[in-house]
């Protein structure tokens, strides 16, 4: 059996719509729905408690907002399925290929995580899969690169041209052309992730010091370290419709969030490059102070003592 873990925050119509997909896509015999709730109020939670009464397969629960991590293990540990599926509530699930070939790689490979195909809300690829973090992919996500190559052809061009033989560049422009290949990939989004939960539990969890962001990358991490790896595999399909599980947070804090958890990732498994991270994070924040309130927020941050 597989159980389906979403996380509620204040965004019950999201997760009414998740709920849908899934059972569009699997006979009731072969899985359940957990939903966690995770916001402050109970207003979600009694409009879940109505809208749960019409499905024997879900099972609803309330939590303390303690972050991505905590709720998702606090539902994980109410997990009745060999088989777990974390997936958004801001993401649907399109397509779930044949469930026992699939179920059955765990079997035979050394696969710790599965990983879907992920598209946006227009049906465009959102990339799924990234290598590990290192002191220049770093600097790239800080400067939102991404971002630069996908929304400035001149940019883009300029970018590939100087990057061309790097690995990580590369990825940026094959995001389309690898989306349909099963591939081992150093890590993917927690935005969906299928596993055992037995493995899940012997190597540690989700690390709940990550509040929000880099949890995913960290758990990845760890399986990595215990042999296992991350498997896409583009046969199962979600559509993640980006921000909609943040609709009611405020942008610099979530920025501030990614940085805090970033540094906290360095801290506990490349210790060694923290303090470099910290000053690339510093001198581009205070070079690129005058363009944009993201550099602004961080070298203020650095300058109060908050990134510490």
């Amino acid at each position: 059996m597989i159980s389906f873990v979403i996380i509620n925050y204040n965004t019950y119509s999201y997760t009414e719509k998740c709920v849908f997909s899934i059972c569009n896509n699997f006979p009731n015999e072969f899985f359940e729905i957990i939903i966690v709730d995770n916001g402050e109020s109970n207003d979600d939670f009694e409009i879940l408690t109505a809208f749960s009464k019409d499905f024997k397969v879900v099972r609803l629960f309330k939590a303390q907002n303690k972050g991505f991590g905590h709720a998702n293990n606090f539902g994980i540990s109410k997990a009745k399925g060999e088989f777990v599926f974390i997936i958004n509530s801001d993401a649907e699930l399109l397509i779930f290929d044949d469930y026992l070939k699939i179920l059955d790689l765990f079997d035979k490979t050394n696969i710790g995580l599965i990983a879907p195909k992920v598209l946006n809300t227009d049906d465009t690829i959102q990339p799924n899969s990234s290598l590990f973090v290192t002191l220049f992919s770093s600097l790239l996500r800080f400067l939102k690169v991404g971002q630069l190559i996908y929304n400035s052809p001149l940019i883009s061009k300029i970018i590939k041209l100087i990057g061309h033989n790097n690995r990580l560049i590369s990825s940026y422009f094959n995001r389309d052309k690898n989306a349909d290949i099963e591939k081992f990939v150093d890590w993917s989004s927690g935005c969906g992730l299928l596993f055992r939960k037995d493995d899940f539990e012997q190597f540690g969890s989700f690390d709940e010091n990550f509040f929000m962001y880099y949890e995913d990358e960290e758990l990845c991490y760890r399986y990595k370290l215990n042999n296992k790896g991350v498997f896409y595999y583009p046969g199962i399909v979600i559509k993640h419709h980006v921000g909609g599980s943040n609709i009611n947070t405020i942008n610099a804090k979530i920025e501030l969030e990614k940085v805090k958890s970033e540094f906290y990732y360095y801290k506990k498994h490349y210790a060694e490059k923290l303090a470099k991270l910290k000053l690339i994070y510093l001198l581009f924040s205070i070079l690129l102070f005058p363009f944009n309130w993201r550099f602004r927020l961080i070298a203020k941050s650095f300058l109060k003592g908050e990134l510490e």
